[in-house]
């Protein structure tokens, strides 16, 4: 664990523990007074997809991430946080269930096929999510973007996330901005909120693989050099069969004999694509403060998995536990 920006255990406890009893006052833009005593603080989870641990700048100065070095700058940073499984559904019903994937029943992408050959479906009727404990806990609940879970109903406020694959970051991001402001006018009700924003990108680095040939591979408007990896030249070799299966004949096919130009590409779009996520959540931010309700609200920001990002000569996720893989960003404001 990391303490940024001179922040120490025992004021991370201290601030967390015994916030709700302190005798301290703040005062929002809209003149409301607010007794810590007396009101809990609102929630705010930010959730990326597919960035893995050391894709912030503060982490690697590869990466160009000024909102989340700001956010880090500001708070307890976890480097060594862990997903339960990496893939997209199965780890999001932990982080929304506090469930082992064996407990939650989430074992694959929902609406993908399991090992038997059965349709995987959505989370099972009944099961208790954050969003429903919060709710009973008095907290107005908001869910905005990647869901992927099927079954809806755990949020009262749920954006649209049935046509998410139509929806870019930016839209997420505006439904955030709107729900933010509601809540604002709403504060009369002294109703705290709990607002979980779920991003696609870096997830969108999926399409790379649709350029097969090195030439077709989009030019970044300011190429960087790229820093490759010490296991950079790895091969496939003595990798494990469902690594080599991976590469060879699943999703990793598209690299497969590409020049290393192809290879130095691919890293240099997923630092776009955690760059151009990086935009939305410093909005979010902005707005958060911008409302005046930035010392009532407790901030988490966290990724459902990573990706490999040439790491090991593998890239995308897949069936193996690396650590660029299952190591995810972590921190707590």
């Amino acid at each position: 664990m990391k303490y940024q920006s001179g922040i120490t255990r025992r004021r991370f406890l201290q601030g967390t523990l015994f916030a709700s009893g302190a005798a301290m006052l703040s005062q929002s833009q809209h003149g409301r007074i607010v007794h810590a005593h007396e009101e809990r603080p609102n929630l705010l989870v930010i959730v990326t997809d597919q960035q893995h641990w050391e894709a912030m700048g503060f982490m690697d100065p590869f990466y160009d991430t000024p909102n989340l070095d700001k956010l880090a700058g500001e708070s307890v940073v976890f480097d060594h946080a862990f997903c339960t499984t990496p893939q997209c559904s199965p780890s999001r019903a932990s982080i929304y269930t506090g469930l082992y994937p064996h407990r939650s029943g989430v074992l694959g992408n929902i609406h993908s096929v399991d090992h038997q050959g059965e349709l995987i479906d959505a989370l099972p009727e009944g099961t208790e999510t954050l969003g429903i404990r919060l709710k009973d806990a008095g907290y107005h609940t908001g869910y905005i973007g990647k869901w992927h879970l099927g079954n809806g109903g755990h949020f009262e406020t749920h954006f649209d996330v049935a046509k998410l694959d139509f929806y870019p970051d930016s839209d997420m991001t505006h439904a955030a901005l709107d729900y933010l402001d509601e809540r604002v006018n709403a504060a009369a009700t002294n109703t705290p909120f709990a607002l979980f924003v779920n991003y696609l990108d870096p997830h969108d680095i999926y399409e790379f693989g649709f350029f097969e040939q090195p030439e077709e591979v989009p030019e970044i408007d300011e190429p960087v050099p790229v820093p490759r990896p010490p296991s950079w030249a790895d091969t496939l070799e003595d990798k494990p069969a469902p690594q080599r299966q991976f590469m060879e004949a699943d999703q990793g096919v598209y690299f497969i004999d590409k020049p290393e130009r192809f290879w130095e590409h691919y890293r240099r779009v997923y630092r776009e694509k955690c760059r151009l996520v990086d935009a939305e959540v410093g909005m979010v931010l902005d707005r958060l403060e911008a409302l005046g309700l930035r010392d009532d609200t407790v901030v988490v920001f966290a990724s459902d998995h990573g990706d490999m990002d040439t790491r090991n000569r593998l890239v995308y996720k897949g069936p193996f536990m690396y650590e660029h893989c299952i190591r995810v960003p972590l921190m707590i404001r």
